[in-house]
């Protein structure tokens, strides 16, 4: 039988994962040893006689799963070398503080080497107590997290339904990962350069580590889980850069874990993520700059990325993956299956997704999430629909690679020729309620397989409200479609969709901040929602919130009434 060239193009295309070393998948990793230097630079003028500026920056500090040894801190100002004292902010979280009495152009450097290693925390179901003094803080809203807005409210209501911890965690990092769109193009640099809120981001539908974060952090502290953020440095399959994620209060062991929405990472991240320190707010992760009043001072972190060198790393060994499945039959959903192993003794969710993006091969929802006990053994379906054509004496081989909480597992497959066609058929993969200004944008996502355009019929329906629309989805395409209710005051709307194949029904629920308390539970009967085979792709709006962007520029100090203006600067995050 004759093989095509799509065989060798795939070949070609997974060539650098055998041959480029530089190129990991970060969730794949569980321990990593690295050489890491962080850069800064900026300029004093103003300084009199006897005055100073301080410069303050985060710096590394160990952890139970991160040890630093630290190899140089030093500002240069004037061909004079500064070291650093050291404070800690009341988040615990450790500043290098550099003293400057010149005046001129400055850099610095912090340079350490760091073993990180993935601690995957032994997880049991228990319902969200009520949170303690000490961490009470962490469920009340902040400037980027208005965990308590009707926006966030009506959204945590109607798309987090769990009641334990583990649930309402998982439910929270998935749905976020896969609502948000990761910025690209002009935009990512829109995004890196900025820090939009939640319910920002919940409008926007687009943002990078920062927005992710946020947008998780809420949910989860309208859940009264208390929640912050973290900052550090990571590898996001291509550079490293800074980043930010999410840690939950761990009940029953008194302690904080990490989960990272923007890589899907729930109840651990990998060791490819670089930790400096953890906020209420991600505003106060920002260096300073503290000077006189006839002084000036300008500080710039985000024009030199971080620089890492690898030294050494190993992978996860939690789970063992395998498959029988070897021939795919064009133009018709194939059930590519996976067998993930729990090999430890403990409640898991593992992250199971497949990494390459083939023109040639459309996959719906390419990445999953599967909560194991312990030792247990499930089976992973991905939907794979090779669109080739061939001959009857034509095959297209080539290898899919599936990543989780263990080393890369290769499967070598087959495609073949088959007479058969895909029956046409939109799939609706998630229906969101965004609650503002008085209004309800109800926001469908809808995702056509088939090669030809296809009609869906929408109906929304209020007490006083009756919407109905037909809406083309263009092939092989993914379409979000947004109807905003004047009638914002509304108890509820039922939405009912049809399709060629599925009718889908859910009732969304608005929620008022002022009426809704700590002690309100849900109702899940009312949600009835009948979406099957979900799947990636994102389709962005625009932005409909605006944020103000404070700046503090003022304390007085002391009997010389001495200016001190803190000048603060936003992170680069991937």
């Amino acid at each position: 039988m004759r093989k095509i060239l799509f065989g060798l193009m795939i070949l070609i295309l997974i060539a650098p994962f055998y041959f480029a070393e530089e190129i990991i998948y970060p969730s794949t990793i569980s321990e990593l040893t690295t050489q890491v230097t962080l850069y800064g630079q900026g300029n004093i003028s103003g300084l009199a006689a006897g005055e100073e500026a301080k410069l303050q920056t985060i710096t590394f500090q160990e952890s139970e799963y991160q040890k630093v040894e630290i190899v140089k801190e030093e500002l240069i100002i004037n061909d004079t070398i500064i070291k650093p004292t050291y404070v800690l902010d009341e988040f615990n979280n450790k500043y290098a503080v550099f003293n400057i009495t010149q005046n001129g152009d400055f850099n610095y450097e912090i340079t350490a080497n760091i073993q990180t290693s993935a601690l995957i925390t032994p997880l049991t179901k228990y319902i969200i107590p009520e949170a303690g003094e000490r961490v009470k803080k962490y469920i009340q809203p902040s400037e980027k997290i208005e965990s308590a807005g009707p926006e966030i409210l009506t959204l945590t209501y109607n798309k987090v339904l769990g009641k334990s911890m583990l649930e309402t965690l998982k439910q929270t990092v998935n749905w976020v990962n896969n609502y948000v769109e990761y910025a690209t193009g002009d935009d990512f640099r829109k995004y890196y350069l900025e820090q939009k809120s939640a319910a920002e981001t919940l409008v926007n539908k687009k943002g990078v580590c920062d927005e992710f974060a946020n947008l998780a952090a809420a949910i989860l502290r309208a859940k009264k889980v208390p929640t912050r953020i973290a900052i550090g440095i990571t590898y996001d399959g291509k550079d490293w850069g800074n980043h930010a994620w999410v840690e939950t209060y761990y009940e029953p062991l008194n302690i904080w874990i990490p989960s990272d929405p923007t890589f899907g990472e729930t109840g651990f991240v990998d060791a490819m993520h670089i930790k400096l320190g953890a906020f209420d707010d991600i505003t106060n992760s920002n260096a300073r700059c503290i000077y006189p009043a006839n002084a000036s001072c300008s500080l710039d972190t985000q024009s030199k990325l971080p620089n890492v060198k690898i030294s050494d790393k190993e992978f996860f060994n939690v789970v063992q993956l395998s498959s029988n499945t070897s021939t795919l039959k064009t133009n018709i959903w194939n059930d590519f299956e996976i067998k993930i192993k729990n090999k430890t003794n403990s409640i898991l969710m593992a992250p199971v997704s497949i990494r390459e993006t083939y023109k040639e091969i459309l996959i719906q929802e390419r990445k999953k999430e599967i909560t194991l006990a312990p030792f247990e053994e499930k089976t992973v379906v991905f939907k794979i629909m090779p669109i080739l054509e061939l001959q009857n004496n034509q095959e297209a081989t080539g290898v899919l690679t599936v990543n989780s909480v263990s080393s890369p597992f290769q499967k070598e497959i087959t495609i073949i020729k088959t007479d058969q066609t895909q029956p046409p058929g939109a799939v609706i993969e998630d229906i969101t309620p965004i609650a503002h200004s008085n209004k309800v944008l109800i926001r469908i996502k809808a995702t056509n397989y088939y090669q030809t355009p296809e009609d869906i019929k929408i109906s929304i329906t209020s007490g006083n409200d009756d919407d109905k629309i037909t809406e083309t989805i263009p092939a092989t395409n993914s379409k979000v479609i947004t109807r905003e209710m004047n009638e914002g005051t509304q108890p509820y709307y039922d939405i009912n969709i049809d399709t060629k194949t599925e009718k889908y029904y859910q009732r969304v629920v608005t929620i008022e901040s002022k009426l809704f308390t700590p002690t309100q539970t849900q109702t899940p009967l009312t949600i009835e929602m009948q979406i099957q085979n979900p799947t990636e792709g994102q389709t962005s709006t625009d932005s409909i919130l605006k944020s103000p962007i404070a700046i503090i520029m003022g304390l007085l100090a002391g009997i010389t009434i001495v200016l001190l203006g803190l000048f603060l600067v936003n992170k680069r995050y991937v």
